[in-house]
């Protein structure tokens, strides 16, 4: 499964932010790795049936 090409765009406008790309089955797409983030953001794009995590400092 790929990853939803609007999560994609989400996390290369974010290059200093822990993310990780959930499938609906809760499978790693993609992950990027930084430092552990204290705030959470949670985006999903319904279409895709996809889920992002954004961890910020």
């Amino acid at each position: 499964m790929s990853v939803s090409p609007f999560l994609v765009r989400i996390v290369e406008c974010l290059p200093d932010c822990p993310a990780i790309v959930f499938s609906e089955f809760g499978e790693v797409l993609l992950r990027r790795e930084a430092g552990p983030g204290r705030y959470r953001q949670v985006l999903v794009d319904p279409v895709a049936r996809q889920v992002l995590l954004i961890f910020m400092n």
